[in-house]
């Protein structure tokens, strides 16, 4: 018995001084990187079902949210939905430009306009926000410049045209009814 005791003992100390600490590190960032994955899915659950304040609650427990492409780009999206067309923009360009972010990112695969990547997406909120958001702007603005009108009659055609392709005739003639022709 004694000498099974001392047998074990004697692996157990090769083991743990064999046993780089790097590895435990490694896998702790593993283990980091696989809960803000799963927090981002379920964010965009919420999203794709409307419940936006739901969706917030999640990403405030996304800790360094600022290191993650795909963490910026539901950003965006969640700022999009809540109509914040701005800050949307802002979100989504800085994931797009800087270097800073993980190699995740297929940039090659994301448009350089959040309009084209959330129809390419199919983030029916974050559209509906992002052209709600444009709509009230325009509202409010009495003095709107021609190159404005544009800016803002492109979008929403583009997010027309995103809903007509995708056969949801309904939404796609709202957001066209909005195309100011005068």
């Amino acid at each position: 018995m004694f000498k099974q005791v001392l047998y074990v003992s004697a692996l157990l100390v090769i083991l743990g001084c064999s046993t780089n600490p790097n590895d435990i590190t490694a896998s702790s960032v593993n283990n980091s990187a696989a809960s803000t994955s799963v927090t981002l899915s379920h964010i965009n659950a919420h999203l794709l079902l409307g419940n936006i304040e739901k969706a917030e609650q999640l990403f405030q427990t996304i800790e360094t949210p600022e290191h993650n492409s795909q963490a910026m780009l539901t950003l965006a999206e969640l700022y999009a939905a809540k109509g914040n067309s701005i800050e949307a923009q802002r979100v989504f360009l800085t994931a797009l430009t800087d270097n800073n972010f993980d190699a995740m990112l297929n940039k090659s695969r994301l448009s350089d306009d959040l309009l084209d990547y959330f129809c390419a997406e199919k983030k029916w909120p974050a559209l509906q926000g992002y052209g709600a958001a444009l709509i009230d702007s325009s509202n409010n603005d009495i003095s709107m410049t021609t190159e404005n009108t544009n800016v803002r009659n492109r979008a929403l055609v583009k997010i027309g045209r995103c809903f007509f392709y995708q056969q949801r005739w309904a939404d796609s003639k709202y957001w066209l009814d909005h195309v100011d022709l005068s």
